[in-house]
């Protein structure tokens, strides 16, 4: 989407990426965490939670790829300022709920509109080759997870004020408005439609559909079918099932450390915070993991699943704190470089002018997750608390086994 820029250039828009990224995870962990907790305190169970985090990932489902779409066609900047804006009204909404049901209303617009962190690493992946994506990529989460180690910090701590909790979401959504603020006032970049990087008669195809489409809403819906579905869809499965591992583990977190070790809200902040840092500190060192694989990123996908299986279990039965805090360790650092490595894979099975439809679809695999993974978790953890790990792992299980079997000559390929 970027015009040809200097490096210099290059890497000032790289910078503003990175705090973009950091304030969109430091606002989100101030108020996420002490959502489970806030709806027990309106009446609800673990159930009740499960379903509203639902609604958030079914809405996610579809706005993901359309939002991407959105800025593929009209320019990353515009969109990205107006999802931060209305992103910030949804977070402030969520503080004056006094109700299930206007809780769960406020959280639609942020369903929406939250794609922020999808929207800025389109933007890493217009600028830079595929050889410095995963690199540029493991920064920018690790300088985002930053945003996860101050954020529950700051939550823990107004949640135990009084109207704790109004608190911590009037400061989320201010952080939401400051990050539009600052993308509107600061966030200059030129910005232009790439052609397909083909023949001349495919160049000028799509100018004329650019042409026919740009101020039309059909566009979006034009340009998500001619997207490489043949090539990805393996892929898509894949995140899918890992991400859902995943989810079901963090979803259950705050209300398994309340039941398994009678955490409060502050040492919920300080274990998340905690998740955070290693989360940060790992995205460093992507770089120089994704090497190891040259280019391999199947493979990489594949050993960072059985480590995160590994570590969920851990986690799961740890007896002591400390002991889930030392298996926190390998998953942040598995989960991080498959996060890489499933962007990577995504954004090279398109053209440039499919970026951010691409990441959008990813990011909607993830939403599928979160739509039904919280309610089902909710379920497990009225039956048992230990449940929704254990299914945690069997989906890690599967996983492996759905790399080996649907992809085997990709995982053993010297460039994915």
């Amino acid at each position: 989407m970027t015009k040809s820029l200097t490096e210099s250039q290059r890497q000032v828009l790289t910078r503003w990426l990175y705090l973009i990224g950091f304030l969109d995870l430091f606002g989100v962990s101030i108020i996420i965490p002490f959502m489970s907790p806030r709806i027990r305190e309106l009446g609800g169970t673990a159930a009740t939670a499960g379903i509203i985090g639902s609604v958030y990932g079914a809405i996610q489902l579809f706005s993901s790829p359309i939002v991407g779409n959105f800025s593929d066609l009209f320019g990353r900047r515009r969109v990205l300022i107006i999802c931060l804006f209305l992103t910030s009204i949804g977070y402030t909404c969520i503080g004056f709920s006094n109700t299930l049901l206007l809780l769960s209303l406020a959280r639609i617009p942020i369903g929406i509109f939250k794609h922020s962190l999808s929207l800025a690493k389109a933007y890493v992946s217009d600028v830079y080759s595929r050889k410095e994506q995963p690199g540029i990529f493991g920064k920018f989460n690790a300088i985002s997870n930053a945003g996860f180690i101050v954020g529950p910090l700051c939550g823990g701590h107004l949640a135990t004020t009084d109207n704790g909790f109004l608190k911590v979401s009037l400061l989320s959504g201010s952080i939401f408005f400051i990050n539009g603020f600052l993308v509107y006032i600061f966030f200059n970049v030129d910005e232009n439609h790439p052609q397909k990087k083909n023949s001349s008669d495919e160049i000028e195809q799509t100018e004329s559909i650019d042409d026919e489409n740009q101020g039309n809403l059909f566009a979006i819906f034009h340009n998500l079918r001619q997207l490489p579905w043949g090539e990805v869809y393996e892929i898509l499965i894949i995140r899918f099932l890992m991400a859902l591992s995943v989810i079901f583990f963090r979803t259950s977190l705050s209300l398994f450390l309340v039941d398994r070790y009678h955490a409060d809200p502050k040492i919920i902040g300080y274990i998340l915070s905690y998740s955070g840092l290693l989360g940060g500190l790992s995205g460093f060192i992507v770089g120089k993991l994704s090497d190891f694989y040259k280019g391999n990123s199947l493979r990489a996908v594949l050993h960072c699943d059985l480590i995160a299986g590994l570590s969920i279990l851990g986690c799961t039965f740890s007896k002591d704190l400390w002991i889930f805090c030392i298996c926190l360790l390998p998953l942040s650092i598995s989960t991080n470089l498959a996060r890489v490595h499933f962007t990577s894979i995504l954004v090279n099975s398109g053209k440039d002018n499919e970026h951010g439809a691409l990441i959008g679809i990813g990011q909607s695999i993830m939403s599928l997750g979160r739509m039904l993974s919280p309610s089902i978790v909710g379920i497990l953890q009225v039956i048992n608390i230990f449940l929704p790990g254990i299914v945690a792992v069997i989906i890690n299980i599967v996983t492996a086994i759905a790399i080996v079997f649907m992809m085997p000559t990709r995982i053993h390929s010297k460039q994915e």
